[in-house]
């Protein structure tokens, strides 16, 4: 599911709800979040790998692999990692990219990936894109959004995606929302 809106309309809540529901269910669940300026390189996959190589049996090659967003990999598993062999800009990525989307397709529990701000992500769609092309096989739900008045072209750069645009509440639904929150008082 992708999930656009507007800066503060509630989008981080939505994810926050979802998260509370996932972990009660006993799903593992996992975050992420771009940023403004693009920070590290697969900003948006760096916590989530490091959750889930502790959840998969990786070789060393893997490990390796993943040792460029991890880059604790070792003390993490608890063993030495040796350096893969390097490669030129884009065939370094598209290991990358594999190797993530292999270490999603191995999840036999349910995962929930929360992603944040995809409209500052440029490279970290990447992996998404590939792990799209087998969810359906996986017990995998990935809810992600993105401000889109910021990024309108998103939902069309992944169309395998759901999309909901997130809406402000009109002063009615305030007023509900006020009223559940605090009684009638509210």
């Amino acid at each position: 599911w992708l999930i656009g809106g507007e800066s503060g309309v509630g989008k981080s809540r939505v994810l926050d709800e979802l998260r509370a529901l996932a972990l009660v269910e006993g799903a593992v669940t996992l975050r992420g979040q771009s940023v403004s300026g693009g920070g590290l390189p697969y900003r948006l996959w760096r916590e989530s790998m490091r959750v889930l190589t502790l959840l998969t049996e990786l070789t060393d090659v893997e490990a390796g692999i993943l040792k460029e967003i991890v880059p604790d990999i070792s003390e993490l598993l608890n063993r030495p990692i040796p350096d893969v062999p390097a490669l030129d800009g884009k065939a370094s990525q598209q290991r990358l990219v594999l190797t993530i989307t292999e270490v999603f397709r191995r999840q036999k529990q349910p995962v929930v990936v929360l992603l944040e701000d995809l409209q500052w992500s440029v490279e970290s769609l990447e992996p998404l894109r590939q792990i799209m092309q087998f969810i359906r096989d996986l017990p995998l739900l990935i809810v992600a959004t993105f401000r889109d008045d910021e990024r309108q072209d998103l939902p069309e750069m992944l169309p395998e995606m759901r999309w909901i645009k997130l809406n402000r509440l009109n002063k009615s639904a305030i007023a509900q929302l006020s009223e559940s929150m605090l009684g009638a008082i509210g």
